[in-house]
């Protein structure tokens, strides 16, 4: 791939400078059609995982640019706009879907390259069409370090379970313990086995914590301790289900580790807003990489502010 067409990618600049300096693996899938797989099957997720319409090949640092224009088929769609798109974050880990944008050119929106299971990878509600790359990236929450690492399928099996199957956080006035566990399928099912007899009592709150979203659903009893959640509710907590939401569709993770930090943090923090200074777009690395400030690198800046140990 020669530099003009390079050039005409239009990925902002941040993307492309890394600190790797050996071979990592990255994750393409080509256009597919997975009409005839059944969701309620449950070994629906298996099924999708093990087609063949994936590839995983291992690229050197150089090589990622002439990869993306090559895997995108850039020069034979002449669509020279990828899209970057989040599709899951972990504690230490971002994943991110590559695609050409073929909303300018529709009469290129063939069957041919549409390609329905990186649709359903992606969030954003994007109907994709032709090859898609993917990648992922550790990034580091005390450091502003970024390094590529290998994307696998049992990665995009993780990503894809735990989109349906959330980990959620419980507690319980009777046992008086916190509870880290994972829920599968509908919440509501869920909370209304969990709050039994007093379903009918639920209240909910939706509130921003730093960068996390934080839905507290919750039911009260004056015989119970107050400042259970911290500063979170002005409220006597008896039973109540911690979650987060990734978008408004689509429930992310949210761990005991987290919440405990969360909690213990309300009780001391003036403010639940995010720091300015975490919501800058303009700070640089000592690569001239943006700096990215995600709800888990926020949440453990500001935890170890407060508690250094």
């Amino acid at each position: 791939m020669d530099k003009n067409n390079i050039e005409k990618l239009v990925i902002p600049a941040d993307e492309i400078k890394m600190e790797n300096t050996s071979a990592f693996q990255v994750l393409t899938i080509k256009p597919s059609n997975i009409e005839k797989f059944n969701w309620n099957n449950p070994n629906y997720l298996k099924l999708l995982i093990a087609q063949d319409f994936y590839n995983q090949e291992k690229i050197e640092p150089n090589d990622l640019m002439e990869l993306i224009g090559k895997t995108l088929d850039v020069n034979k769609h002449k669509i020279h706009n990828v899209e970057v798109q989040l599709i899951a974050e972990e504690s230490e880990y971002i994943y991110e879907i590559m695609y050409l944008d073929f909303e300018k050119n529709k009469e290129k929106q063939t069957d041919e390259l549409r390609n329905q299971m990186a649709s359903l990878v992606n969030i954003n509600g994007d109907e994709i069409y032709g090859n898609v790359l993917i990648l992922k990236t550790n990034l580091s929450v005390n450091t502003n370090s970024m390094k590529f690492e290998d994307m696998t399928l049992e990665d995009l099996h993780n990503i894809m379970y735990y989109r349906a199957n959330n980990i959620i956080v419980t507690y319980d006035d009777e046992t008086e313990l916190w509870k880290e566990t994972t829920v599968f399928g509908d919440l509501q099912l869920y909370a209304d086995k969990f709050f039994g007899n007093d379903k009918s009592r639920i209240k909910r709150t939706e509130l921003p914590f730093l960068r996390h979203n934080i839905n507290i659903w919750y039911t009260t009893s004056e015989y119970s301790e107050p400042e259970r959640c911290g500063k979170l509710l002005n409220a006597n907590i008896d039973k109540c289900i911690i979650f987060t939401m990734m978008t408004d569709v689509y429930r992310g993770n949210l761990t005991l580790k987290e919440v405990n930090k969360i909690i213990k943090l309300s009780k001391v923090i003036n403010t639940f807003k995010t720091p300015d200074k975490y919501l800058k777009e303009d700070e640089l690395d000592e690569l001239k990489r943006r700096v990215v400030y995600n709800k888990y690198k926020v949440l453990n800046l500001v935890y170890k502010k407060y508690f250094n140990n």
